[in-house]
Order: C-alpha cells, then sequence, then structure tokens
C-alpha cells in the first residue's frame, strides 16, 4: 500500500511518516519527539496523547514514543519521517530550509496575541488547502503556533535603541531578518546547541519564543 508520510509542523508541528500494514498486525509507530525528557510539550501534550491512542487502538496501532535526539533532531526530523527511520515527528517549519515558505506567516510579528488563537487559526488555513502544496509528501497531525518571540540575552544590553553587532540566535527567516533590521547579527544553529552556545559566549543570547 502506499506509504504514508505524517508530521506535525506549524510555526511547529507534528507529523507522522509510516507504511501502511498490509495485514491485521498491531501497527508500532515511532515518535522522534525531538524534545528532552521531562519537557512540557512532552509532559503535557505528547505522553498523554499517545497513551489515549494507544489505549484505544490497542491491538491495531502502538505509539512508541523517543525522547531527546537520538533518533531525530529539529534539523532532520522531517527527512527521518520521510525516509522512515520514524513514523512520527515533531518539528518547526522554518528549521526545514526552503519546504514551508507559506507556513512561515505563523512566524510574522504581532500577527496575533495568543499562541491558542493563532493556532486555531493556522490550522484552518491548512484546512482551506492553501498550504496543500507544502504539505504534499506528509499528513499533519497537528499544527500550532509558538507564542511570541522574544529576546534572551546573556547579559543587560547598555540601550534598547540598537542591537548593534550582538550575535543572537534564530529560529528562521523571519526572526533573522528581524534581528538584522535591529542591527543585530542572526545566527543559524540547532535549537539543541542553544544552551552550551549562549554559555560559552559563541552567541549573546537567542530570539526564541
Amino acid at each position: 500500500m502506499r506509504r504514508i508520510a505524517r508530521i506535525l509542523l506549524g510555526a511547529a508541528a507534528l507529523v507522522v511518516g509510516a507504511g501502511a500494514a498490509a495485514s491485521a498486525d498491531e501497527v508500532k509507530l515511532i515518535f522522534a519527539t525531538v524534545t528532552p525528557p521531562g519537557s512540557v510539550v512532552n509532559v503535557q501534550v505528547v505522553e498523554p496523547w499517545a497513551k489515549r491512542v494507544n489505549e484505544a487502538g490497542k491491538g491495531v496501532v502502538a505509539i512508541d514514543v523517543r525522547e531527546g535526539t537520538t533518533l531525530a533532531n529539529f534539523g532532520n526530523v522531517y527527512d527521518r519521517v520521510l525516509s522512515d527511520v520514524v513514523q512520527i515527528g515533531w518539528g518547526i517549519q522554518a528549521a526545514i530550509g526552503g519546504k514551508f515558505p507559506l507556513s512561515n506567516v505563523a512566524a510574522l510579528p504581532l500577527v496575533f496575541e495568543r499562541s491558542a488563537d493563532g493556532s486555531a487559526a493556522f490550522w484552518r488555513v491548512y484546512q482551506a488547502g492553501l498550504l496543500d502544496r507544502e504539505y504534499d509528501q506528509v499528513v499533519p497531525l497537528m499544527l500550532v503556533t509558538l507564542p511570541n518571540s522574544g529576546i534572551h540575552l546573556a547579559k543587560p544590553l547598555p540601550s534598547l535603541d540598537t542591537l548593534g553587532g550582538v550575535k543572537l540566535i534564530v529560529p528562521g527567516k523571519i526572526q533573522g531578518e528581524t534581528i538584522s533590521r535591529l542591527d543585530g547579527t542572526p545566527i543559524s544553529l540547532q535549537l539543541t546547541d542553544m544552551y552550551e552556545a549562549i554559555q560559552r559566549r559563541t552567541v549573546d543570547g537567542a530570539m526564541i519564543a
């Protein structure tokens, strides 16, 4: 049967990619969270959802949650889903170069105040078919917008009038252009490497939700 790749994307998204089983055997789907054990998204969203699916689908489908970055990370989770290394993945569209330019509308500044409102609107845009060409290889299980990004610094700025060469990790193109217009220097780096980079003062901070 045709392989269906399913992935979760949005300002952040959950997607899944799996080969459909022809037999009545229970289908096992590996879910790479790409987020550390104990994180809010795992504890409050992923684990309860997987538990409900496993209880309701016993004997038909089983979701095997793998927390952390052993099987995938924000930079390669999309490819890992497409190649069937994992069947479900959680990712950020902006980290997947060139594939989701229309979805980046969710990352524009001042579009929404509450991420819950932004998420509802984003899902409706997807349901209306306006993003179909970006999700032609995957089936979104969830599309959400993250809270508005803020600038987080290792030490205070002398002035907020300009970022004057301050190096900031950014998760995507829109955030990078925003920092550049404020005279800062956007740095592309895996989000999982953010803390260490700031701690070592390789960068001065990050622009992130």
